[in-house]
């Protein structure tokens, strides 16, 4: 199957039918008016299409101060390339969010080498996929972002053949989509999906072309093509029992990965900023005990005597509850205890106990 569109006039087939119906058949208008919701252009023909205007975007680089924009300083790499304005896939610029010197290094060295791939790895909350969607926000970089499951096939990532009226057309799935338009691919929860999916990105993480077997398709990455993926394992199982759903990869998919990165909650100092800028508040005080309490929770997972700990995401949630609800008890036991066994909820509940001096 070509994946060409047929005339439904003549029967020409061809991915662009335009020039066809206006040179040799009954002109657009007229094909339009007769045949309501026919289409003009084929999968494929979009995808040259799109491929073309990202070509032209090229055009409207700029290069973006690192300080300037980031706020930090990291090291030999003092610019970072993005564009002029934002795409309709850039993800949207969060004011409050503060960057993490030892993580921005990673993300803006894959983002200026095209050969880096990428896998984040670590607790829940603590910053994986937020640091890639807002280094991409603000250098204007469009973003194709897939939440990996237990569920996800090979058609998610590749497209599969669809049927309409009596033809068939292949969708593109997310991977060769961004691949062509040159996005920033990020696969989050990467570890959650079927392993043998995951094996489809093994020629994509190697930066060759994407093969794609039902058109006989070769599809190569643009040249601004990026691919990061985010787990909460390295693929190797989960020991902490937290994480069901988490699948075991096959190592040469791991293995293909250019940079892993192990990301852990942010040190109290970027932690106060953060909730400082998220919260709107200088409370040094009550910011300094919600740390506090995240810190003793995090101990009490380290040594196995709870069986959840405190993700930055969580503790921000609490702050919010704070602010909207006046009540520090009642903030701690529906954005946090609720979620915990009653064991778990004693010792937290003691925690809060002793810093906070109030009772949960």
């Amino acid at each position: 199957m070509s994946g060409k569109i047929k005339c439904l006039e003549c029967g020409f087939e061809a991915h662009f039918l335009e020039p066809h119906l206006e040179k040799s058949c009954i002109g657009v208008r007229a094909y339009v008016e007769k045949y309501e919701n026919a289409e003009l252009m084929s999968s494929i023909g979009k995808m040259k299409l799109d491929e073309l205007r990202a070509e032209s975007i090229d055009n409207a680089r700029k290069i973006f101060p690192i300080r300037g924009v980031f706020g930090v300083d990291i090291g030999k790499i003092k610019e970072a390339r993005g564009y002029i304005r934002p795409f309709d896939q850039t993800p949207k610029i969060d004011p409050d969010y503060v960057f993490r010197k030892d993580l921005l290094i990673y993300v803006l060295y894959a983002l200026e080498n095209k050969n880096e791939r990428v896998l984040l790895t670590g607790p829940t909350g603590a910053g994986k996929t937020s640091v890639i969607e807002q280094t991409a926000a603000r250098l204007n970089l469009p973003v194709t972002r897939i939440n990996a499951d237990g569920d996800m096939t090979r058609g998610d990532l590749v497209g599969e053949w669809k049927i309409k009226g009596d033809s068939m057309y292949f969708m593109y799935g997310l991977l060769p989509s961004a691949m062509k338009k040159g996005h920033v691919f990020i696969v989050d929860e990467w570890d959650a999906a079927p392993p043998h999916v995951n094996m489809v990105l093994q020629a994509v993480l190697e930066g060759k072309p994407l093969m794609i077997t039902e058109t006989s398709e070769a599809i190569y990455p643009h040249d601004n093509f990026r691919i990061f993926a985010t787990a909460n394992t390295v693929g190797q199982g989960d020991s902490t029992g937290l994480y069901h759903g988490t699948n075991h990869q096959n190592y040469a998919t791991i293995d293909r990965f250019s940079l892993v990165e192990y990301v852990d909650y942010p040190e109290k100092s970027i932690e106060l900023k953060i909730l400082s800028k998220k919260l709107g508040i200088a409370d040094k005080e009550a910011i300094g005990k919600m740390i506090s309490v995240a810190s003793k929770i995090r101990s009490s997972f380290a040594k196995e005597e709870i069986r959840v700990t405190m993700s930055t995401r969580t503790l921000v949630n609490i702050g919010i509850k704070m602010l909207d609800f006046g009540d520090i008890a009642m903030a701690y036991k529906i954005a946090y205890l609720n979620k915990l066994n009653q064991e778990d909820k004693a010792v937290v509940g003691e925690i809060i106990q002793r810093i906070w001096g109030v009772s949960c």
